[in-house]
């Protein structure tokens, strides 16, 4: 039997628990119950914050991007006609290639052998016109006074005057033949019409004989500039003589690049243009000379762009692909520069900018915009104040 103590104490007991959990259930109910105000305060969207940028002070300017490759530009085919008479047999017109001494885009330098038909050599001297008739003994003209000048730069005396096949002229040409190991090709003197001493020419010029050396032109190829390149050479030996045998680029690099139509009214004539290879890093600058018209090539259009640089483009550039920028509009110097976003119009017509005080007061600033470029825009002041530094309002952040 329970004592009177004891049931006492049990009573107490359970007062204590209902006590603590009334408690913690007032406090529970007391942390989730708001008042109205609360709510709505809690519910309130934020307040917007305003995005600002800085002022700067900076030179901007317009580009447009094309690529190009820079290549020689004029084409020079060469194909003999004939083989000339030499002391080792009388020529003729059975053409045979016998042997092939370079490749397709090597270096053409003066005099060096390219190739040989049924033979013979056929190489190039430096000189502003092909070759138009075989070169002879007692000849004068501007193709005698070219050869003459192309086997002085080789190192060749001449001693006749510039224009006239003399002596001089006949012993430059034998040496040039018998130094490359071939036989000198030689004219027949008793051909009709063959040409005679100069009459102004020193009284030992002596006139052409069957022994005489000659320069046919069936072996030359003269180029406006050396060294060239062989843009083509198909033949093997023993195929037979076709046309074209060889063909040359001469003269130095030109670059042309392929500007897209969209943006051919916002170049001209003498801009400045920046050339670059993510290659090799080879960094220039250059001008535009001239715009072409319209291509279409492969369903795709462009607008060729000559682009030239002082002291020409390096011959090691040929063939590569290259980025040229050109710069189509730059602020005289540095300006003051905004983001486009900080500047807008109003219905009055005006532009502005508004300025951002340290104590958060804004101010509006009427400016005349200039030039833009990647994605910031010039502007001057014409009512209030901007300097670098300060801040403008670009938008708001929610």
């Amino acid at each position: 039997m329970t004592s009177p103590l004891a049931r006492r104490q049990r009573v107490l007991t359970a007062v204590a628990v209902v006590a603590a959990l009334a408690s913690t259930a007032g406090l529970i109910l007391a942390t989730r119950i708001k008042s109205p105000a609360q709510v709505a305060a809690d519910t309130r969207e934020p307040e917007a914050s305003l995005l600002t940028a800085e002022v700067v002070e900076q030179t901007l300017s317009t580009t447009v991007a094309m690529r190009g490759k820079p290549a020689r530009g004029r084409q020079f085919p060469f194909t003999p006609v004939s083989v000339a008479r030499t002391a080792n047999g009388p020529g003729g017109t059975v053409l045979v290639v016998t042997a092939v001494k370079t490749r397709a885009g090597a270096s053409v330098k003066a005099g060096k052998v390219l190739v040989e038909v049924s033979e013979r050599p056929v190489y190039a001297l430096r000189g502003a016109f092909p070759a138009y008739r075989d070169m002879l003994p007692g000849q004068t003209g501007k193709d005698i006074g070219q050869l003459q000048e192309a086997l002085r730069d080789l190192g060749y005396r001449i001693g006749d005057r510039k224009g006239y096949f003399g002596d001089g002229t006949k012993r430059a040409v034998r040496r040039f033949y018998q130094d490359r190991g071939y036989a000198v090709p030689l004219t027949d003197a008793l051909e009709a019409g063959a040409p005679q001493p100069d009459p102004s020419a020193s009284p030992t010029t002596s006139p052409a004989s069957a022994t005489d050396p000659m320069v046919p032109m069936s072996e030359v190829a003269f180029l406006p500039a050396l060294p060239a390149r062989v843009s083509a050479l198909p033949a093997r030996v023993g195929d037979q003589v076709a046309v074209p045998l060889i063909s040359f680029t001469s003269g130095g690099l030109s670059l042309v690049g392929q500007l897209g139509p969209e943006s051919e009214q916002l170049v001209e004539e003498g801009m400045p243009v920046e050339v670059t290879s993510e290659v090799t890093g080879y960094e220039a600058t250059g001008t535009i000379e001239s715009i072409g018209k319209r291509v279409t090539q492969d369903d795709k259009s462009y607008i060729p762009v000559r682009v030239t640089r002082g002291g020409g483009w390096p011959a090691s550039l040929e063939g590569e692909d290259l980025r040229i920028t050109i710069t189509t509009a730059s602020s005289d110097g540095e300006v003051l520069a905004v983001p486009e976003a900080a500047v807008s119009s109003s219905a009055d017509g005006r532009t502005t900018v508004t300025v951002v005080a340290a104590d958060g007061s804004q101010t509006q600033v009427e400016v005349v915009p200039g030039v833009s470029a990647a994605g910031m825009v010039a502007v001057e002041a014409v009512e209030g104040t901007l300097r670098a530094g300060d801040r403008v309002v670009t938008g708001a952040d929610g």
